[in-house]
């Protein structure tokens, strides 16, 4: 194994080469599984996410609501957001 400094501005941070390590699969961040999640929810649940903003709950919220055709709403609620499933 070769070790390598990164640049001469940050002294002794060093990188080392390996091999042998397997590339994990891509995971995409915006496909958590939301749909299926929503699609468990009956007329009347809901669930609160802590610390996520009300405009990216909207987008995963807005995907479930074409794909399953049902209606949901969300508030925000302290640092976090809860959402409603409504018909």
């Amino acid at each position: 194994m070769k070790h390598r400094r990164i640049n001469n501005v940050t002294p002794l941070v060093e990188i080392e080469i390996e091999s042998g390590i397997p590339l994990p699969p891509v995971v995409h961040p915006r496909k958590l599984q939301w749909t299926d999640f929503f699609s468990e929810m009956k007329v009347g649940d809901s669930f609160f996410v802590d610390n996520i903003a009300t405009n990216i709950m909207s987008s995963h919220m807005s995907r479930a609501k074409k794909a399953l055709k049902r209606k949901f709403t969300q508030r925000t609620v302290g640092k976090g957001v809860r959402v409603w499933r409504v018909s």
